[in-house]
């Protein structure tokens, strides 16, 4: 399960952009609503390969790299 996990990564999120960078993950995802994005967060859900690629392309915009994990 972990290995899924960013909260890592939105551990390093300024808090002036974590609501930008919540809502960027939820449309790219195709998530609805803050209860699906918390599992996505704590890697409930295996995550397909283009997922994961969005996930770091969205990070990627705010310099951060290592993302996956607790």
């Amino acid at each position: 399960m972990e290995r899924n996990s960013f909260k890592k990564g939105l551990g390093q999120v300024q808090v002036k952009d974590l609501a930008e960078v919540k809502a960027k993950l939820m449309q790219a995802l195709g998530i609805r609503t803050s209860q699906g994005l918390g599992y996505r967060i704590r890697g409930v859900y295996s995550l397909k390969v283009h997922e994961k690629e969005l996930i770091e392309s969205i990070f990627a915009e705010y310099g951060i790299k290592d993302i996956w994990g607790q």
